[in-house]
């Protein structure tokens, strides 16, 4: 597919310089290419979900309800804390859309590309230590080997 066949730029963002450099190269593609821009913050799982995918026992699922609305009150500030910064860097004309989701980063990026199904992925590589990211690779690295789609890692 040729650049103008796609009309999406998902854009990662997590606060940290790399991801605001690719806000900024994502804004000139989308405004030179007249494309749509996807903001994506990826939060953690509510301490509910993390409790049921582990299996501990309703009661203390219970308990951890109640806590509930302070960490999604949390979560919805911190990403729009994120995206707030990252519109500012968007010039006037330029469409851009928000999404947030929970989960495994690199695995809510490569859904989030299948389901547009017409997107690029521009985001920051965050430079993790060659010792972490050989235990556990890096969300950039996964999304750049498995995404059915272009992909531009931005230092």
């Amino acid at each position: 597919m040729a650049l103008q066949d796609y009309h999406n730029i998902l854009v990662p963002v997590d606060g940290s310089d790399n991801a605001l450099r690719a806000v900024d190269h994502a804004a000139a593609l989308a405004r030179a290419a007249d494309m749509q821009i996807l903001l994506l913050h990826v939060g953690p799982l509510s301490p509910i979900r993390m409790l049921e995918a582990m299996g501990y026992p309703s009661a203390t699922r219970e308990e951890a309800r109640k806590g509930a609305a302070e960490f999604e009150e949390a979560r919805s500030a911190m990403a729009e804390s994120l995206f707030k910064a990252a519109r500012e860097r968007i010039p006037e004309g330029v469409q851009v859309r928000q999404i947030v989701e929970a989960g495994d980063p690199a695995q809510v990026i490569l859904d989030e590309v299948e389901k547009l199904g017409n997107a690029v992925v521009v985001m920051g590589n965050r430079g993790l230590s060659s010792v972490r990211e050989v235990m556990m690779g890096s969300v950039s690295n996964k999304v750049l080997h498995r995404a059915a789609c272009p992909v531009t890692i931005v230092r």
